[in-house]
């Protein structure tokens, strides 16, 4: 089921995409496709090892009404974190007080850019479910 949902979530995010792609009947619109390729590899990774295990755990701690809050949260702060492994993986983790210094507006406002489409995938999971539930699979 949870493959499923998974592509359910991709199909929800890349037919926009692809429709507006071909609407447009412009050669160099293409490029808009790279988009979910190149995100989709780590919002699979964060719907399964985030977001279900978290939904699992919400469950069995009978806490599943704070589902709908809890996983797009979740999806906003897995963004952050994988930024800053990747900031401390490439070795330019100290950097970032500084950057944040001197141009906090464009270092907060990429971060915050970032973690709403974090947020809005975790939606996206949470309405994969509503989804599955109602088709009955």
């Amino acid at each position: 089921m949870i493959v499923v949902r998974l592509l359910l979530c991709f199909a929800m995010v890349c037919v926009p995409i692809v429709l507006l792609v071909a609407a447009s009947r412009r050669a160099e619109n293409l490029i808009y496709l790279m988009f979910p390729i190149v995100g989709g590899i780590p919002a699979a990774l964060t719907a399964l090892l985030v977001f279900a295990p978290l939904e699992r755990v919400l469950q069995a701690r009978g806490l599943a009404h704070v589902q709908n809050v809890a996983i797009p949260l979740a999806g906003a702060l897995a963004v952050v974190a994988g930024l800053l492994v990747s900031l401390a993986a490439s070795g330019k983790l100290a950097r970032l007080p500084a950057r944040i210094a001197r141009d906090p507006a464009n270092v907060l406002g990429a971060m915050l850019g970032t973690s709403l489409a974090g947020a809005a995938w975790g939606a996206l999971w949470r309405l994969s479910a509503a989804a599955v539930t109602r088709l009955g699979w």
